[in-house]
């Protein structure tokens, strides 16, 4: 934290948010998010440690259990032309139970938020794509490398 508060510009402080979100180690990566809920940060640039972290499969599910239990307070930090496209956090899974989670989780939230609806239905349609074409990319995929 304190790194990103002495970075004298916003592509520093990108750099450093996308390295804290990579952490794979859990003790590290709890304290890496909870610098989205610091207020001493600009929330719209603390959150990609959150969007690093729901990217990375070692750290996805840990990220998301972060997200959902400190939504409300993400949405309390962040300007309200971010709020609409939170729903987008969901589309890291490829699988019908993360789907459904997201389903669940965003579907009452984005009926209260302006502009949320179309995000979470592209979010659910993309999970669905991946859920879909994954099983048969992946026989071509490691065709491919073991050719390498």
């Amino acid at each position: 934290a304190a790194e990103l508060r002495k970075a004298p510009d916003r592509r520093g402080r990108g750099r450093i948010d996308y390295a804290i979100g990579r952490f794979s180690d859990p003790p590290i990566e709890r304290r890496a998010l909870a610098l989205a809920l610091d207020p001493a940060l600009d929330a719209r640039e603390s959150i990609n440690v959150v969007w690093t972290a729901l990217d990375d499969r070692e750290t996805r599910d840990f990220a998301w259990g972060f997200f959902e239990q400190n939504f409300d307070a993400l949405v309390a930090r962040l300007p309200r032309e971010y709020i609409p496209i939170l729903p987008q956090a969901g589309r890291v899974f490829c699988d019908a139970a993360h789907r459904e989670a997201v389903r669940t989780f965003f579907a009452p939230r984005a009926a209260k938020i302006e502009g949320a609806q179309r995000p979470l239905a592209q979010t659910l349609e993309a999970v669905g794509q991946c859920e879909v074409l994954a099983p048969s990319e992946r026989e071509s995929v490691a065709r491919f490398l073991r050719s390498r």
